[in-house]
C-alpha cells in the first residue's frame, strides 16, 4: 500500500514547486502528500469509504495495510482511504482492509468513519492534483490543531482569571 506522507523531503518540495530546492516544506499536520502509481484512481473514484483507526503508532498501521491493497486504499496518519468505481469492489475492498486491521488488533474510533461516500469532500478529504503522479490530500475533519488551540485559550484564560 503506498503511504502518504507529511514531508519536508524534495520530493514534496518538487510536487509543491515543480522542481526539488534546497528549501525543506513544512506541511500542516493535517495535509499529506500521496506519491502513487494509484493517483489517477484515487482522484477519479466514484466511492470513499474514511476508516479512522485507534492507532497511535502510524507504522503500525502501514504494517497492518501492507502493500497489497495499494491500488484501492491509502494511508493518512491514523486514517485509511478506501477508493473505488463501482459499490461491489468498493465493499471487498472494504472487507479486506477491516479483516488486515482485525488481525493486527487495530480498532476503528466509528464516529470518525465514514462508509460509501460519492466524494473525497464527503469523506472528509480535500484532493489536489499536483506535478507527476503526486495528490495532495488535506484532511477537513482533522481538528487536532483546532482542539489544541481550544486549550491554549482556555488555560490562558485561567491564568488570567488567577
Amino acid at each position: 500500500m503506498q503511504q502518504t506522507t507529511k514531508s519536508d523531503d524534495s520530493s514534496a518540495s518538487k510536487a509543491l514547486n515543480g522542481q526539488a530546492k534546497d528549501q525543506s516544506v513544512t506541511l500542516p499536520p493535517n495535509v499529506s502528500i500521496y506519491n502513487g502509481a494509484s493517483d489517477q484512481q484515487l482522484l477519479n473514484a466514484k466511492l470513499y469509504t474514511r476508516l479512522e483507526t485507534t492507532v497511535n503508532d502510524l507504522n503500525t498501521l502501514a504494517a497492518a495495510l501492507g502493500s497489497g491493497c495499494g491500488s484501492f486504499c491509502i494511508q493518512h496518519k491514523n486514517v485509511a482511504i478506501i477508493f473505488d468505481d463501482d459499490q461491489d469492489s468498493h465493499h471487498e475492498h472494504f472487507r479486506q482492509v477491516c479483516l488486515k486491521l482485525k488481525e493486527h488488533d487495530l480498532g476503528l474510533q466509528f464516529g470518525s468513519c465514514v462508509f460509501d461516500a460519492s466524494s473525497a469532500l464527503e469523506a472528509g478529504f480535500q484532493l489536489e492534483k499536483l506535478d507527476g503522479n503526486a495528490v495532495l490530500v488535506i484532511d477537513l475533519q482533522d481538528r487536532e490543531d483546532e482542539d489544541e488551540e481550544e486549550e491554549e485559550e482556555e488555560e490562558e484564560e485561567e491564568e488570567h482569571n488567577s
